[in-house]
C-alpha cells in the first residue's frame, strides 16, 4: 500500500552504481565544475536580471510630472476643512430636501415628491416595481 508522501521517507539511500564507459578523472572534473558554480551562488536568468534592471531604472519626466502633481494638490487639492465644508453643504441640501422645505433649483437629480406619488401609485395598484429609467420593468421568462 502507497501512501504517497509519506513513503518518500521510507526509503533507503543505497550506494551509488559506478557508470559503466566514465573514468574517474572525468567525474572529479565534473565535481569541480559543480563546486566552483555552487561557490558563486545562485545565477538569475537573463529575464530575472532584465526584470530587475527595469525596476531600478525611472521613467523619464517622472519627477518633473510629481513636482507637478504635488503643487496641484497645494493649490487646489483636497483638504479637510474643503471636504468637511462640502459634507456640511451636502447634509443641509438632505436635510432640507426630507423636511420638504427646500424647492429643487434644477440641481437635484431625483424628484421626491414624485418618487413618493409613484410609489403610493404602485402599491395602491399592485404593479410591478418602476426600472431605472421610470419605464414598467419588464418581466423576465
Amino acid at each position: 500500500m502507497s501512501l504517497g508522501w509519506l513513503t518518500e521517507s521510507s526509503l533507503i539511500p543505497r550506494e551509488p552504481k559506478p557508470i559503466l564507459g566514465v573514468g574517474t578523472a572525468s567525474l572529479l572534473g565534473l565535481q569541480a565544475a559543480v563546486y566552483d558554480r555552487e561557490r558563486r551562488g545562485p545565477f538569475a536568468s537573463t529575464k530575472r536580471r532584465r526584470l530587475a534592471e527595469e525596476a531600478k531604472a525611472r521613467n523619464a519626466g517622472v519627477e518633473a510630472r510629481n513636482a507637478k502633481d504635488e503643487q496641484k494638490n497645494e493649490e487646489g487639492g483636497v483638504s479637510l476643512e474643503r471636504v468637511a465644508a462640502r459634507l456640511a453643504e451636502k447634509a443641509r441640501r438632505y436635510e432640507a430636501l426630507v423636511n420638504g422645505s427646500a424647492t429643487p433649483d434644477g440641481e437635484a437629480l431625483v424628484n421626491f415628491a414624485r418618487k413618493r406619488q409613484l410609489e403610493g401609485e404602485e402599491a395602491r395598484a399592485g404593479g410591478p416595481p418602476l426600472g431605472a429609467q421610470g419605464a414598467w420593468a419588464e418581466e423576465e421568462e
